[in-house]
C-alpha cells in the first residue's frame, strides 16, 4: 500500500514494478493482503473501503468489489483460509468479516 493511493506489485527478481492499481480517490492504502490461491488481493485504506482485486495475469488486475461499512481507516485485513471471507479490522474499533467468495 502507499499513501498515493495506489497498490504496486513488484517481482522480487530485481525488483520490477509489475502491475499498479489504483484506487480513485483513496487517502491511502493502509493494509494489503494475497488470497491463499494468490488469484486475489485485498486492500484497505483510509477511506474505510474494502477492495478486492482478481487477477487476469500477473500485469493485468480488475477492481471485483468495494465493500463499505467501516467508519474509519482499515488498518489492518486477512483472508479466512478457504479465500471466501476476508476479516478487516479498522481504526472505528471494529472488526468485520465480509463474504467475498464468487466476487
Amino acid at each position: 500500500g502507499s499513501t498515493d493511493a495506489t497498490t504496486r506489485i513488484w517481482h522480487c527478481d530485481g525488483w520490477q514494478e509489475v502491475a499498479k492499481l489504483e484506487v480513485g480517490t483513496c487517502a491511502g492504502v493502509k493494509a494489503v493482503a494475497w488470497s491463499p490461491d494468490g488469484r486475489k488481493l485485498a486492500t484497505g485504506g483510509a477511506d474505510a473501503i474494502l477492495r478486492v482485486w482478481t487477477r487476469g495475469d500477473l500485469h493485468q488486475w480488475n477492481l471485483a468489489a468495494e465493500l463499505t461499512g467501516h467508519q474509519s481507516a482499515i488498518r489492518a485485513l486477512c483472508w479466512s483460509p478457504d479465500g471466501g471471507k476476508v476479516l478487516t479490522g479498522s481504526a472505528d474499533r471494529t472488526a468485520r468479516i465480509w463474504r467475498v467468495e464468487g466476487r
